[in-house]
């Protein structure tokens, strides 16, 4: 009987060993479904799938607040979400994934169809007439506006003789011409989601809101009549803002001082990333802090500033006026050069004198004010002269000496040319005079 019982004890403990050995290995990694497989796990594949999408997706979505309101968002700090302001571009509007047609991109953009799939890229060289050179008006060409040559503007003595947005600039110091500041007439000119409204001074594009996320980034909804706006909403712009191990970082829709947690310990730069700096306030430690100076145009507090990344970081720089984007936004036969500037095929064969230029004054019936003429040279400093976008020859030129042309206009009419100034040409012809000016 003694030796029944423990050959029955015996037994047991046996039973009780397999089991253990059976049991899911804990040092598995719970992701290899390979591994798990093989050693005759008992998790089938929808298991595993549910228990990777609880791993993407967090522990309780429950936890999550809902957005309904501009107090509510106010107080969000995402810091479940780090990676959803890693990528953040100043200013950069969402874009449709593929497009077949310009209009199906934001306006002020068209539809790049050379690429898979196609994509938007911005268009827009202007927002108003003085975004453009002298005699240039921010038209709408087809999704978008860009300068165009126009002679057609009203004379002035002030403000008081111009329009409703509309300012009284002196024109190359011999009178004044009224110019438009409004960045839109009606809402077709604005994005999605943006109306054309008064500020008080001028025409522009506002955005209007339910909540702080119909913003822009860096933007908070502000209760409004007749309608909510978004004001800009950044309470810091770059880390140096902050207190020591403090940083600034996403917060809702803009950016504000948190604690830098998850930060690098330095003693000096040569410690931190290139796009950072050490900063030393409390002593012989500190804290990596990046480099940028900026996550949106308004963070530059200057119209004339723009936020954009030198390779490294975001700074803020000069806003450079830019001609074109692709060829099409150029006069036929000229082309958009890598700084963003039409150029003629004949560029630096004549400085002085190629390219175009328009009547600002005249006196002769065959020079029409506001006529446009491109000075085309063929051989040096000779050459012919074209009406606006036309191959048809309107007459000739010929350099006597620099600065000194012979010309025929309208082919017959003989006039002479003197360069008084880079941009201006004044004319003596038979049976009138007249003032050329430079416009590229």
């Amino acid at each position: 009987m003694r030796s029944f019982f423990c050959l029955f004890l015996f037994f047991i403990l046996f039973i009780a060993c397999g089991n253990q050995q059976t049991q899911p290995y804990p040092d598995a990694d719970l992701n290899d479904e390979t591994a798990i497989a093989d050693e005759g796990g008992e998790k089938d594949e929808s298991d595993i799938r549910d228990e990777k999408d609880d791993e993407l997706l967090g522990d309780d979505l429950s936890d999550q607040p809902d957005q309904t309101d501009n107090e509510q968002s106010d107080d969000i700090l995402i810091d479940d979400q780090p990676d959803q302001f890693d990528d953040i571009l100043p200013d950069m509007d969402t874009a449709p994934a593929d497009c077949q047609i310009n209009t199906d991109c934001p306006f002020g953009s068209r539809c790049d169809t050379t690429t898979s799939p196609h994509e938007c890229l911005p268009m827009s060289t202007c927002k108003s007439d003085v975004d453009c050179a002298t005699y240039e008006k921010c038209a709408i060409v087809d999704n978008w506006k860009q300068c165009q040559m126009t002679i057609a503007s009203k004379q002035c003595d002030s403000e008081g003789n111009c329009d409703f947005g509309e300012v009284c600039e002196t024109i190359y110091g011999l009178y004044d011409i009224c110019r438009s500041v409004n960045e839109c007439a009606t809402a077709d000119e604005c994005l999605e989601g943006e109306l054309c409204e008064s500020n008080g001074q001028y025409l522009e594009c506002v955005t209007v809101c339910q909540i702080d996320t119909d913003c822009p980034f860096g933007y908070r909804c502000s209760p409004a009549s007749p309608h909510n706006l978004c004001l800009y909403a950044n309470e810091c712009v770059r880390d140096s803002d902050c207190e020591s191990f403090n940083t600034c970082e996403p917060f809702g829709n803009w950016m504000k001082c948190t604690i830098n947690a998850t930060g690098k310990f330095c003693s000096d730069d040569d410690g931190c990333d290139p796009s950072e700096y050490c900063d030393l306030l409390i002593g012989p430690v500190g804290g990596c802090k990046s480099r940028d100076q900026c996550h949106v145009d308004a963070d530059c507090g200057d119209i004339n500033l723009v936020c954009a990344s030198n390779g490294v970081y975001y700074e803020c720089v000069t806003d450079e006026p830019k001609d074109c984007f692709v060829d099409q936004q150029c006069p036929n036969g000229w082309a958009c050069s890598p700084d963003n500037v039409c150029v003629p095929p004949y560029a630096g064969v004549c400085p002085e004198v190629e390219g175009v230029w328009a009547a600002l004054v005249s006196a002769n019936i065959l020079i029409p004010q506001g006529t446009i003429y491109e000075f085309v040279p063929e051989n040096g400093c000779t050459g012919k002269i074209l009406p606006q976008d036309q191959q048809i020859e309107a007459g000739t030129f010929s350099q006597t000496v620099p600065g000194q042309y012979d010309l025929t206009m309208a082919l017959f009419l003989s006039c002479t040319g003197q360069l008084t100034m880079a941009t201006i040409m004044e004319l003596t012809c038979p049976s009138g005079n007249a003032t050329l000016v430079k416009t590229n």
